[in-house]
Formats: C-alpha cells, structure tokens, sequence
C-alpha cells in the first residue's frame, strides 16, 4: 500500500508547486509584517491553502510563520464568532500579576512603603 508520504511525492513531481515571483513575494512579507499577529496567522492561513499541496510549507518558509500558526488561523477563519473578536489575545491571557503568584509581596510591599513614608516624613 503506498503512503500519504509517497503519493504527495509523486503529486509534486507530476503537478510541482510554482513558488510566487520575487517580487510578489516580497510584497507578500512587507503586508505580513505590517499585519497584528492573529491577522498574521489568517492571512498565512489564506495564502497556505490557495495553494494546497505544499502550500503550508511553502508559505510557513516564505512569512517566517509557524505551521500551528497556520492551522489556528484557519480554524479562526473556519469560525464566524472569532472573526468578529475584537481582541488579538484572550482576556488575561498574558503573565500572572506578581501579586497573584509571589506570596506575601502584598505585605512586604505594604511595608516597604510603611519604611519609605516614615523616612520621608521624618515619622
């Protein structure tokens, strides 16, 4: 039985994938950079599969984009309530406050401006 591997081989040889010309790719990676990153990975997404067998590879060396990337842009754009968020990341979706992982800063902040008032006020 012959493979996924060695079929898409075979297609490639039979059908190559014709890259863009230099210019349009060029062009191609100065709208890319100018792009947020969730619209990053729609437009990577879009271009990867306008040009289905080899695409994602294609595309993923051409924009300096990462095939997972790709793959949730597709799913964004699969999705019509992703499409209308407004948001590029998900609420608090970024690093912890410190105040929320390093126990008792809370207090030792407290205290290190209980030290500073006093010295500053002569106190």
């Amino acid at each position: 039985m012959v493979g996924y591997d060695e079929l898409h081989n075979f297609y490639l040889l039979i059908y190559p994938m014709q890259p863009y010309p230099t210019e349009i790719e060029q062009r191609m990676q100065r709208f890319y950079q100018s792009l947020s990153e969730k619209d990053r990975r729609r437009y990577a997404a879009v271009e990867a599969l306008k040009l289905e067998w080899g695409g994602k590879g294609y595309i993923s060396q051409l924009l300096g984009c990462d095939e997972e990337a790709m793959q949730l842009g597709r799913a964004e754009l699969d999705e019509l309530e992703s499409l209308n968020m407004k948001r590029i990341r998900r609420e608090r979706g970024g690093r912890k406050l410190a105040i929320e992982t390093i126990e008792g800063i809370d207090a030792a902040m407290s205290e290190g401006h209980s030290r500073t008032y006093r010295r500053l006020t002569n106190g």
